[in-house]
This record gives structure tokens, C-alpha cells and sequence, in this order.
């Protein structure tokens, strides 16, 4: 009967222990956030600029933050999420990035069937993650489509590289990413720029 009890005990505590790492973690939430320091008024005649379709690998298409091992290994986290996957909150914070850098373009969902744009922007992401260094790397082939001509202009793969401080901080990690896409931001306003608004001026 001695016996017996001890291992009641031992039983008991056991489940103890389990209920108290369980209840212990707290699961929190992140979020991308806009790198353009000021929002531009959009001019009367701005050119309008549909967002999309970006595509996501299916690995990113969870709440989950995914943290890379290797090439070929990622290990997903539980407890820290996105607010939203990023295949919705990306798009919406790039178009917030690019309109914040131009008053002469207006950027609007690819799916608003009652705007007619002058170009569109298409993207197809194949890695947007952080190992456990903090090396975030967003990878992306993208390319804006003239909507007159149904020309491509410049398509390409682009990789962004930032460091997250410290590494294996989720907050952290959360400003890198946004950061990648501010890069990226900044990439397309520059074509945008160069071979569409300068050509068209120049004609």
C-alpha cells in the first residue's frame, strides 16, 4: 500500500508539472508593418497601379511564424504568430509602402474589377522567412505588366537579405521582415519611375 501511494504521488505530479508548462506559454501575435515615412497625397491624374496576383509557397500560408533550419528543414512556432498569414498581409503592406512613396501612383487591389489600371504588378514569393542567426531573406520573381500593351517590363528574381537584432527574437524578426519589404518597396517604385512615368513624359 506504501508502494502504491508513492506512485500516486508520482502520477500526480507528473500531471502537475505537464498543466503548468502548458498554461505557461503564452501565445502572441505579430505583425508586418509599413516602412514609408510619409503618406504622399495621390495627384488627380496619377497613374493607377493594380497589386497582385503575389503567390505564396503553401509553407508561408499559416499563422504560425516559420523559422528556418537549413535548406530544406523549418520548424513552425506555436506560440508565436502572425496577426494574419502572410499571403494577406503582405500585399496590403507593400501597396501601403508604394503609395506612400508616390503622389503620382495609386495602387489598388488587382481583384477591383472597377478600376481600370495602366499597369499591373504580379509577384510569386519563394522564401520570406529568418534562421535562427536573425538572417532574414526574402526571395521574389516579379515583374509589372502594361495593361495598353501587354508588355512585361524587367521580370525578375530579386533577393533581399536583412539581419534580425537580436536573432531568435520573434518581435525582432517581425521588423526584418518588414524591412525586406520596404527594399522590395522601394525596387518597384524605382522601376515604376524609370521605365514607365520617365518614358511616357518623354514621348
Amino acid at each position: 500500500m506504501i508502494r502504491s501511494g508513492y506512485l500516486s504521488i508520482a502520477v500526480c505530479a507528473t500531471m502537475l508539472l505537464a498543466a503548468c508548462t502548458t498554461t505557461s506559454s503564452t501565445t502572441r501575435f505579430y505583425q508586418l508593418a509599413p516602412t514609408a515615412t510619409s503618406v504622399a497625397s495621390d495627384d488627380p491624374d496619377a497613374m493607377v497601379l493594380a497589386l497582385g496576383p503575389i503567390t505564396f509557397p503553401d509553407y508561408l500560408k499559416r499563422p504560425q511564424m516559420v523559422k528556418r533550419s537549413s535548406q530544406t528543414t523549418v520548424s513552425v512556432d506555436e506560440f508565436n504568430r502572425w496577426s494574419e498569414p502572410l499571403d494577406k498581409s503582405m500585399p496590403r503592406v507593400l501597396a501601403g509602402n508604394i503609395d506612400g512613396l508616390m503622389s503620382d501612383l495609386v495602387v489598388v487591389p488587382f481583384t477591383n474589377r472597377a478600376v481600370v489600371a495602366d499597369a499591373r504588378l504580379y509577384a510569386s514569393v519563394s522564401q520570406f522567412d529568418s534562421d535562427a542567426s536573425g538572417r532574414t531573406v526574402l526571395i521574389v520573381q516579379w515583374g509589372i505588366t502594361q495593361t495598353e500593351s501587354g508588355v512585361i517590363i524587367a521580370p525578375r528574381t530579386d533577393r533581399y537579405v536583412t539581419q534580425a537584432t537580436p536573432a531568435n527574437d520573434p518581435a525582432a524578426t517581425a521588423v526584418a521582415m518588414s524591412d525586406l519589404l520596404g527594399q522590395f518597396s522601394r525596387e518597384i517604385v524605382a522601376l515604376i519611375q524609370a521605365r514607365i512615368l520617365n518614358a511616357e513624359r518623354n514621348q
